[in-house]
């Protein structure tokens, strides 16, 4: 990829990355350099909405976390193809996710890094809507599309990690 798919994608009011892969958002072979279904799937949400993105990618793979700046959320999501975990330290105050259950297990047991609970899978075709500031998770169906899935993709996978904490000030976006 270059600096323009770079993730985190930053379009409009919208910053996020996305884990897998959108068949219908692939850009033409003459375009790849510039343009990759991340972008695609990032700028839909800006201009048209979550449901109107997730409803447009009929098939694919994607786990998902945005920041909306005019909202003030952060928002997570996945489908059946992608796995999304989320953790928190015991005092819930900070809330941990990684698309692999096993970098928070090892951020888990690392020493020095305070206490948490399990990680936790998000349930697919859900939303989860974060307000800057509270760390209180709100959650919201999401259209999806009944489609057989067809043997595992075989692409190489890269996990989304991030955190946020309950500190955040009112200027940090």
């Amino acid at each position: 990829t270059n600096e323009i798919n770079a993730q985190p994608i930053h379009t409009g009011t919208i910053i996020g990355c996305h884990n897998g892969t959108i068949d219908e958002f692939r850009p033409p072979k003459a375009l790849e350099d510039r343009r990759t279904d991340s972008r695609e799937f990032i700028e839909r949400i800006n201009k048209h909405g979550i449901e109107q993105a997730v409803t447009d990618a009929k098939t694919g793979a994607y786990a998902l976390v945005y920041i909306d700046i005019e909202e003030r959320t952060v928002n997570l999501c996945r489908n059946y193809q992608r796995p999304l975990f989320i953790m928190w330290n015991t005092g819930k105050s900070c809330l941990y996710w990684a698309s692999e259950k096993e970098m928070l297990l090892f951020l888990r047991e690392r020493e020095g890094f305070g206490s948490f609970c399990l990680p936790e899978s998000l349930v697919p075709n859900r939303l989860y809507t974060i307000k800057l500031g509270t760390l209180s998770i709100e959650e919201s169906e999401l259209p999806f599309y009944q489609y057989v899935f067809p043997e595992q993709n075989t692409a190489r996978i890269i996990p989304l990690v991030g955190s946020i904490t309950k500190n955040l000030s009112e200027n940090c976006l």
